[in-house]
């Protein structure tokens, strides 16, 4: 009987043939016996049967799945997971590059840390082609590596970053432990709503300060940018996740940072062309279905519409001084 790797490098992907063979030559010169690198494409028709039929014949630990339908993200990353061999699952997205000394570093962690479930690895932003000069400062400036046994503080930490897959190495028996899963698939972070789920089981949650992935800072996304990180974000932290037992103050508190640090800069994206999609009147309703109601969204997310960046910003640091003297 074959010993099931200790790792597996899981990477979903659709029609980025040429940005999945990127991220194909960051993680194959780090492979170990210990490792399995598994590809599902999410019916590709892009030339990625063709590059993976490739690698699969010259890299044995290389394995390829294909739908046969395009089934959408969530429904490819949940197939990622329960297709996966290894103890661990790295989730790598196909557009992200993995940083030399990564798995090797990874592997130390797992010993230093044995009652880990979930490491969230740091990142470091891009601008294509990769190198030193081309990357920004680490995601996370913390020195040494964190352990949370409190995951309210977790994610209070990692906010709205855990929709960020590329950061997710996760316990496999963990993560399938939590029966619904599936029943989250089609809401766009259908990966967030399980790794809190998955949080909620864990013995202890480690932030990595050593950044381990490259992250492409040109979106390269197609989610609903709103239903995805307001509509289903504020459902998750404000309804679902108090269920799980997470302090419903502190949740509260993770949305308010959302909607004064994060949707902001989604619409100046949208405004400014840098992300394709549209204020249609759907996606403003999933905007304001749950900010209307926390005073943050008139000061942050009503101006972001309508005002230049640079008064934004300035509003945004009276609040900050005002929010400062009152503590």
């Amino acid at each position: 009987m074959t010993t099931p790797p200790l790792l597996t490098i899981a990477i979903p992907t659709y029609n980025r043939v040429k940005l999945l063979e990127e991220t194909l030559l960051s993680v194959i010169p780090q492979v170990t016996s210990q490792v399995e690198v598994l590809v599902c494409s999410n019916a590709s028709q892009d030339g990625t049967d063709e590059l993976m039929g490739g690698y699969c014949s010259r890299y044995p630990f290389i394995r390829y799945l294909k739908s046969e339908v395009n089934r959408g993200i969530d429904a490819n990353i949940h197939k990622c997971t329960e297709e996966a061999a290894g103890e661990f699952v790295h989730l790598l997205s196909d557009d992200d590059l993995l940083l030399p000394g990564t798995v090797a570093d990874l592997f130390v962690k797992i010993e230093t840390y044995p009652e880990a479930d979930f490491f969230f690895l740091n990142i470091r932003s891009f601008h294509a082609p990769l190198s030193e000069a081309s990357m920004l400062p680490p995601n996370f400036t913390a020195v040494d590596d964190i352990v949370y046994t409190d995951k309210n503080a977790f994610f209070e930490y990692i906010w709205v970053f855990s929709t960020l897959m590329s950061s997710f190495v996760l316990r496999r028996r963990v993560w399938r432990a939590f029966a619904e899963r599936e029943r989250y698939v089609g809401t766009d972070i259908y990966l967030t709503y399980a790794l809190f789920a998955h949080a909620a089981r864990s013995r202890s949650v480690v932030v990595l300060a050593r950044p381990g992935v490259a992250v492409r800072a040109e979106y390269t996304g197609n989610y609903r940018i709103f239903y995805a990180f307001a509509y289903q974000w504020g459902t998750l932290l404000l309804k679902t996740s108090p269920t799980w037992g997470y302090d419903p103050v502190r949740m509260k508190r993770i949305f308010r940072k959302t909607i004064a640090y994060d949707l902001p800069k989604r619409v100046y994206s949208i405004r400014s062309r840098e992300i394709t999609s549209n204020f249609d009147l759907n996606s403003l309703c999933y905007l304001f279905h749950y900010t209307w109601a926390f005073p943050a969204a008139w000061i942050y997310l009503v101006t972001a519409f309508f005002l230049p960046r640079r008064v934004h910003d300035k509003l945004y640091f009276l609040d900050r001084m005002l929010v400062h003297r009152s503590m």
